[in-house]
């Protein structure tokens, strides 16, 4: 299978709105104009209700989206989403998130950040599906 580098959402939307592909995930509200024109469902409450009352579909969730929901995690080529096989990139559908700050931080940004790369917090993290990786 072959993943392509991102055309960007309004690239993205470009090539549905002509007919190019079929789907596209993007991370912004469609345009007025945009979504007058095609079918948008926004991560990620909305498209896990929509997952959870159509069955037989298929969608894009963070794997924490997906917990106490019944829905069926897809294994790509035999291979299952955890912590190891997202970070060594056998799995592929991955979208990082990032914590962006600019130094010094002070006061309660920063305990919530020293918090956030706390064993305490990579517990909860774990427990709800999604994969804490170091600093960087």
């Amino acid at each position: 299978m072959a993943i392509p580098d991102s055309v960007g959402n309004s690239g993205g939307i470009r090539q549905v709105l002509k007919g190019r592909v079929k789907l596209v995930r993007v991370a912004r509200r469609l345009t007025e104009n945009e979504a007058s024109a095609g079918q948008v469902v926004y991560p990620t409450l909305e498209m896990r209700r929509v997952l959870m009352r159509t069955v037989g579909s298929i969608g894009y969730l963070p794997l924490s989206a997906t917990r106490d929901s019944g829905l069926t995690i897809l294994w790509i080529d035999g291979v299952a989403p955890d912590g190891v096989t997202t970070e060594n990139g056998r799995y592929p559908y991955v979208v990082p998130l990032a914590l962006v700050w600019k130094p010094p931080l002070s006061g309660i940004a920063a305990r919530f950040k020293d918090y956030l790369f706390s064993a305490e917090a990579r517990r909860v993290m774990q427990a709800f599906g999604a994969f804490p990786v170091g600093v960087d």
